[in-house]
């Protein structure tokens, strides 16, 4: 969020291994748009092939975006490229990540976000 700006944003990877396929993509939402065509930047990507042997650890996806684990379960950095964003996120949390039942499923306790964004071009 960027609420000096009324600007909101979604970073949206997905990944469907089963069928051997990713999509998302970014959006970045204003206090003018109703519809997503009329977003300052919507770029969803559907039924993108998954590199074979794709590592999300560290992973350049084809639409743009990737993903990197610098500490896990702890400090993520995240971002976008394209010829109207770029956007480049990093994620801190505060505390140890809670371990929940028997398969350990983890849950970051509370964040901090340093997240410089360069504007979209006019």
């Amino acid at each position: 969020m960027v609420p000096e700006r009324k600007l909101f944003g979604n970073f949206y990877p997905v990944f469907r291994p089963n069928v051997g396929v990713q999509f998302g993509g970014i959006s970045i939402y204003d206090h003018t748009a109703d519809v997503p065509w009329e977003c300052p930047i919507y770029d969803m990507q559907w039924h993108l092939p998954i590199e074979k042997g794709l590592d999300l650890r560290d992973a350049q996806l084809p639409n743009g975006m990737y993903l990197r684990a610098i500490e896990p379960n702890r400090v993520f950095e995240f971002g976008f490229r394209s010829d109207e964003l770029e956007l480049d996120l990093r994620y801190e949390a505060l505390m140890q990540p809670l371990m929940s039942g028997a398969s350990r499923i983890c849950f970051p306790e509370a964040d901090i976000s340093t997240n410089p964004v360069t504007s979209p071009v006019a």
